[in-house]
């Protein structure tokens, strides 16, 4: 049966990363199909054009062969961009729909369901200045504790399950992104694919009608 996956907040910039690009290389030509879940670009640090100008590209073609569906995100949103996204990806929207068995898997980004008013932000300079300034920390956090760093997180985890309370029927589960947080809790009616940063990966796996979370450094 085809694989897909699920990967959200890589925030890819006009700087090159050899050792980022060769993991994203190859777990991309490893699917079938891949969903970008948000934040794959990131526009608080760079502009559209230096994204595409950049030596990231390469993955291009390898993602339009995978018929990559593209969410975007709050670092990414539409109107950072134009219209070359397609070079990326198959279809670009908000949210997508997968059936896996008995279960709707309703997938976005998660900025519209939790910490949301950062993706009312836009890519001035102030901005700018306050994501460098997170990304270091993160940066910091992560060469000292791993991803476990991110469980400072949780608690936008838990406005997301608050959130499928109240908008969720029984058979639905959300995965989203956005917190950076990894987590797996189907029985809750909520996932959340982690990011890609810093030497870390988690990402989410579909495999003969089944869904995982995977974690892996490179």
């Amino acid at each position: 049966m085809p694989t897909t996956l699920i990967i959200s907040d890589i925030h890819l910039t006009h700087y090159f990363g050899r050792r980022k690009f060769e993991f994203l290389q190859q777990l991309f030509s490893s699917v079938d199909q891949v969903i970008l879940n948000g934040d794959f670009w990131d526009g608080y640090l760079t502009t559209f054009d230096n994204f595409m100008r950049s030596r990231w590209n390469q993955l291009f073609p390898i993602l339009k062969s995978k018929n990559t569906i593209y969410l975007f995100g709050n670092h990414d949103a539409q109107r950072f961009s134009d219209n070359r996204f397609h070079q990326f990806c198959n279809q670009a929207k908000l949210r997508h729909q997968i059936q896996l068995g008995e279960k709707t898997l309703q997938i976005e980004h998660g900025s519209e369901i939790m910490l949301k008013e950062a993706s009312n932000y836009n890519p001035k300079l102030l901005v700018k200045i306050v994501a460098l300034v997170i990304n270091g920390i993160h940066w910091l956090g992560t060469r000292v504790w791993g991803t476990r760093f991110y469980r400072i997180h949780q608690v936008w985890n838990a406005q997301g399950k608050d959130w499928v309370k109240h908008n969720l029927a029984n058979r639905e589960i959300i995965v989203t992104g956005h917190s950076h947080c990894a987590e797996f809790a189907p029985e809750e009616q909520f996932i959340n694919s982690g990011c890609v940063q810093y030497g870390f990966a988690q990402y989410l796996l579909i495999k003969d009608g089944s869904i995982e979370l995977k974690e892996e450094q490179y």
